[in-house]
């Protein structure tokens, strides 16, 4: 998503392409991996399990 015009396009990051709808989910954690470790975390220790279904 992010290229430098001087560098040649890249097959697994898809550069020289347009990037298509799918592409918002190939980015990260918009505040960086630490904080959504400590979602998880969060999210794991309060038990509730908001989201997800199991079966």
């Amino acid at each position: 998503m992010i290229g430098s015009p001087d560098c040649t396009p890249g097959y697994y990051n898809n550069e020289g392409r347009e990037p298509g709808p799918a592409a918002k989910l190939n980015v990260g954690h918009p505040a960086e991996p630490m904080a959504y470790f400590k979602y998880i975390e969060g999210w794991r220790n309060n038990g509730q399990f908001e989201g997800p279904q199991f079966r």
